[in-house]
């Protein structure tokens, strides 16, 4: 009987607790789990009804049983809320899946501030504000500490990066494994609906009034200069910029 005892506690000391937090779902890549947060938005009628993770099934033409392992972190995040035991998309995830329809780049920015403000974005702020770069080993090896993980959940760390990188939080230096902040311009700016025919060139309004018209949820801007950027875009961000820190000087 004493042995039993001793098994049964032995068993227990080895059974897994999990993580502090929920993380991703390691099973499916990140575009998947971003097709789900689509799905939401589709399945939910954009907000209206409340859905259950079969529901979004049928939509994403994905594995129900991988929906439903998503859904603790798209909670923890703010991606989803719980409605009468459902779940309803957020405004911003609403927002995300509109503008992804005609400016797939800067709709990740409607996701940024959710990630930022997360445990995984914050402490990857401290870390590098600390020591402006670190490698992708380090950073996987300080979110595994801070989420009491363990090397089952590798992938799922890693997919907390992903999530930071898609959203423009962080990136990767060019030729490194290294990971440093992303530059980019914070505009709070308020957003009441978006307009169904944005167009790349006039995709954002130019004063600080017109913003105010169109917007009601923080998000960031980055201003990204490609090879394939004209002389007019590059002038049209830094006009805008201009009036905005014009407008906000005369305000203060």
């Amino acid at each position: 009987m004493e042995n039993e005892k001793t098994g049964d506690v032995e068993k227990k000391k080895k059974r897994r607790i999990g993580p502090k937090y929920p993380l991703p779902n390691s099973g499916i890549s990140l575009d998947s789990q971003i097709d789900i947060l689509k799905a939401y938005v589709v399945a939910s009628e954009k907000g209206k009804i409340s859905v259950n993770y079969q529901d979004v099934s049928i939509i994403a033409n994905i594995n129900a049983p991988d929906i439903s392992k998503c859904n603790k972190f798209f909670y923890d995040v703010g991606f989803i809320e719980k409605s009468n035991n459902k779940y309803l998309p957020a405004g911003f995830v609403i927002e995300f899946y509109n503008v992804s329809k005609f400016d797939p780049e800067n709709a990740k920015n409607l996701l940024n501030g959710p990630i930022k403000n997360s445990w995984f974005g914050k402490l990857t702020e401290k870390l590098l504000e600390y020591k402006e770069k670190i490698s992708e080993d380090e950073l996987i090896s300080k979110l595994g500490i801070e989420a009491e993980a363990d090397e089952k959940d590798i992938i799922s760390l890693k997919r907390l990066i992903e999530y930071m990188e898609f959203v423009k939080f962080i990136r990767k230096i060019p030729e490194s494994n290294d990971y440093e902040l992303e530059e980019g311009i914070e505009i709070l700016i308020k957003e009441k609906e978006v307009d169904k025919k944005i167009k790349k060139a006039e995709k954002v309004p130019i004063s600080k009034k017109e913003i105010e018209k169109h917007y009601e949820h923080p998000i960031t801007f980055n201003i990204t200069i490609t090879p394939e950027t004209t002389k007019e875009e590059l002038e049209k961000m830094v006009k805008l910029v201009k009036e905005f820190i014009e407008e906000k000087t005369e305000e203060g």
